[in-house]
């Protein structure tokens, strides 16, 4: 009908708009790396940090459909983490273990970048020992299992309840004030796959955080999604 035609093209609209939001603390951040290696005098960092943020850019806000290969989604989290190590150095380090057989499962666009952002900033922020972060994936029974594990501060009981909750009601309020990273995540995961999308948080202070999600496990149709 033509009111279930409006609805999912209203939904549609909500997921791109969500999609497109970018932290801001994060783009900062970058300009702030890419004015100091000009002052440096090094040109060769300022084209790799202008490249990798190029790359997100035109993936977070270019791209017409909102699910992809996750292939595509490691080369943005890469890109991502890329431009981190150019600015943390040895202070961080990352790992990708992710089965070949599972990349072209079909995964929502800008999935794994706020799960390493987040690890990033709460884990690795502020803090002047090195950091390692993991992100790996599976699959379990029909289901895409996604988790980015840091060794970073880590939360408390208490900490890790209250974000839980923000998490929660970010689902049902999609532009809040916080949805930006994991609550534009879950509001996404919530909105192309209802319950069957979760995000999971398990952490403890001074040990680490890990993010995971879960989604369906389906195959990525090539030419019915827009990669660029």
């Amino acid at each position: 009908s033509r009111e279930y035609a409006l609805r999912i093209q209203e939904k549609n609209a909500v997921i791109h708009a969500l999609q497109a939001q970018m932290n801001p603390h994060f783009i900062y951040n970058v300009l702030q790396s890419i004015s100091g290696a000009a002052m440096l005098q090094r040109p060769d960092l300022v084209t790799r940090i202008t490249s990798s943020l190029g790359n997100i850019l035109r993936y977070n806000i270019a791209g017409h459909s909102p699910v992809v290969t996750l292939q595509k989604e490691l080369e943005n989290v890469t890109d991502y983490l890329t431009i981190q190590k150019l600015r943390y150095g040895n202070r961080l380090s990352y790992e990708i273990h992710v089965p070949d057989e599972l990349l072209h499962c079909a995964v929502p666009r800008v999935t794994l970048q706020p799960m390493a952002e987040n690890a990033v900033i709460h884990g690795f922020e502020g803090r002047q020992e090195a950091g390692h972060l993991l992100i790996h994936g599976w699959q379990d029974s029909g289901t895409l299992i996604l988790e980015v594990i840091d060794d970073g501060c880590g939360m408390s009981p208490d900490e890790v309840s209250l974000l839980k909750e923000k998490l929660h009601e970010e689902i049902d309020a999609p532009f809040g004030k916080t949805n930006i990273g994991l609550g534009n995540l879950c509001s996404r995961l919530h909105l192309m796959y209802g319950d069957a999308g979760t995000v999971e948080i398990e952490s403890e202070k001074g040990e680490g955080t890990v993010v995971q999600i879960r989604l369906p496990a389906v195959i990525q149709e090539e030419s019915l999604c827009t990669e660029s």
